[in-house]
C-alpha cells in the first residue's frame, strides 16, 4: 500500500468514526447550517485576488509535524489579508 492509499484508508475510517460521534440532525442545528455557501470559483476568478488557494495544516501525513502550535484563526486571517482567494483547512 503506497502513502496515498494509506492516507485514503485512514481518512475513510476517520470520517466513519466522526459520523458515529455526531449525528446528522445535530449538525443541522448548527448556526452555520443555513448559511449560504460562498462560491470558490467566483473568488478564484476575481481580478482583485491572487487566484491562490492557501493551505493551513499543522501536520502532514507524509512529512509529520509542520507547525503543531499554529492558531488556525490567526494564520487563515493572515492568508486572506495577504490576498488569498480561498482556504484549505
Amino acid at each position: 500500500m503506497n502513502i496515498l492509499q494509506k492516507i485514503k484508508a485512514h481518512k475513510q475510517k476517520e470520517v466513519a468514526n466522526r459520523k458515529e460521534l455526531i449525528p446528522k440532525a445535530l449538525l443541522e442545528q448548527s448556526v452555520y447550517f443555513g448559511t449560504q455557501p460562498l462560491s470558490m470559483v467566483s473568488y478564484l476568478k476575481r481580478s482583485d485576488k491572487s487566484g491562490v488557494i492557501a493551505e493551513f495544516k499543522r501536520h502532514s501525513p507524509s512529512k509529520g509535524p509542520i507547525n503543531p502550535y499554529a492558531k488556525v484563526e490567526q494564520v487563515t486571517i493572515g492568508y486572506m489579508q495577504a490576498g488569498a482567494s480561498g482556504l484549505s483547512v
